[in-house]
Protein backbone atom coordinates (compact mmCIF):
# COMPACT_ATOMS: atom_id res chain seq x y z
CA UNK A 1 0.00 0.00 0.00
CA UNK A 2 2.82 2.49 0.66
CA UNK A 3 4.02 1.58 -2.81
CA UNK A 4 1.14 2.61 -4.22
CA UNK A 5 1.28 5.93 -2.09
CA UNK A 6 4.61 6.74 -3.56
CA UNK A 7 4.00 6.00 -7.08
CA UNK A 8 0.58 7.92 -6.86
CA UNK A 9 1.86 10.66 -4.72
CA UNK A 10 -1.12 10.75 -2.48
CA UNK A 11 0.24 12.33 0.55
CA UNK A 12 -2.36 11.26 3.21
CA UNK A 13 -2.37 7.51 2.39
CA UNK A 14 1.41 7.40 2.55
CA UNK A 15 1.50 9.51 5.87
CA UNK A 16 -1.16 6.91 7.13
CA UNK A 17 0.89 3.75 6.01
CA UNK A 18 4.58 5.37 7.42
CA UNK A 19 2.00 6.16 10.92
CA UNK A 20 1.39 2.52 10.85
CA UNK A 21 4.65 1.42 10.16
CA UNK A 22 6.08 3.42 13.19
CA UNK A 23 3.43 2.41 15.72
CA UNK A 24 3.97 -1.08 14.69
CA UNK A 25 8.20 -1.52 14.80
CA UNK A 26 9.12 -3.80 17.52
CA UNK A 27 12.34 -5.31 18.74
CA UNK A 28 11.14 -9.02 17.02
CA UNK A 29 10.02 -7.37 13.89
CA UNK A 30 12.53 -4.13 13.30
CA UNK A 31 14.63 -6.39 11.24
CA UNK A 32 11.89 -7.26 8.60
CA UNK A 33 10.93 -3.98 8.86
CA UNK A 34 13.91 -2.37 7.47
CA UNK A 35 14.07 -4.98 5.15
CA UNK A 36 11.12 -4.08 3.83
CA UNK A 37 12.11 -0.57 3.60
CA UNK A 38 15.08 -0.65 2.24
CA UNK A 39 13.37 -2.42 -0.97
CA UNK A 40 10.38 -0.34 -1.24
CA UNK A 41 13.28 2.42 -1.30
CA UNK A 42 14.59 1.23 -4.22
CA UNK A 43 13.49 3.29 -7.18
CA UNK A 44 12.02 5.86 -5.55
CA UNK A 45 12.26 9.36 -7.35
CA UNK A 46 12.01 11.46 -3.82
CA UNK A 47 13.56 9.46 -1.28
CA UNK A 48 10.01 8.99 1.16
CA UNK A 49 11.12 5.71 1.58
CA UNK A 50 14.52 6.95 2.74
CA UNK A 51 12.83 8.57 6.07
CA UNK A 52 10.92 5.14 6.76
CA UNK A 53 14.56 3.34 6.54
CA UNK A 54 16.38 5.43 8.86
CA UNK A 55 13.61 5.88 11.71
CA UNK A 56 14.22 1.91 11.68
CA UNK A 57 17.49 2.28 11.97
CA UNK A 58 17.59 4.77 14.48
CA UNK A 59 15.05 2.04 16.54
CA UNK A 60 17.88 -0.49 15.87
CA UNK A 61 20.23 1.21 17.62
CA UNK A 62 18.67 2.34 20.70
CA UNK A 63 17.62 -1.12 21.21
CA UNK A 64 20.98 -2.89 19.09
CA UNK A 65 21.09 -5.14 22.25
CA UNK A 66 17.56 -7.27 22.08
CA UNK A 67 17.34 -6.56 18.13
CA UNK A 68 20.53 -8.87 17.44
CA UNK A 69 19.05 -11.60 19.28
CA UNK A 70 15.92 -11.96 17.12
CA UNK A 71 15.48 -14.44 14.32
CA UNK A 72 14.99 -11.43 12.16
CA UNK A 73 18.36 -10.21 12.45
CA UNK A 74 19.97 -13.36 11.29
CA UNK A 75 17.56 -13.29 7.88
CA UNK A 76 18.17 -9.93 7.08
CA UNK A 77 19.29 -9.38 3.37
CA UNK A 78 22.59 -8.49 2.99
CA UNK A 79 22.15 -4.77 1.91
CA UNK A 80 20.12 -4.26 4.87
CA UNK A 81 22.87 -6.26 7.01
CA UNK A 82 25.54 -3.92 6.27
CA UNK A 83 23.87 -0.82 6.52
CA UNK A 84 23.12 -1.72 10.16
CA UNK A 85 26.66 -3.07 10.64
CA UNK A 86 27.40 0.49 9.87
CA UNK A 87 26.22 2.20 12.80
CA UNK A 88 28.56 2.63 15.33
CA UNK A 89 25.76 1.50 17.70
CA UNK A 90 25.11 -1.82 16.34
CA UNK A 91 28.87 -2.98 16.06
CA UNK A 92 29.46 -2.05 19.97
CA UNK A 93 26.59 -4.65 20.62
CA UNK A 94 29.35 -7.14 18.97
CA UNK A 95 31.97 -6.95 21.06
CA UNK A 96 30.32 -6.85 24.23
Amino acid sequence: MLRIAEDLEITDLKLACEQYFMDNLSIENAAEFLADAMSLSRGVSFGGMSSLVDKCIGFMEENAEEVVKTEGFLLLPKPAMIRLVSSDQVTLCFYL
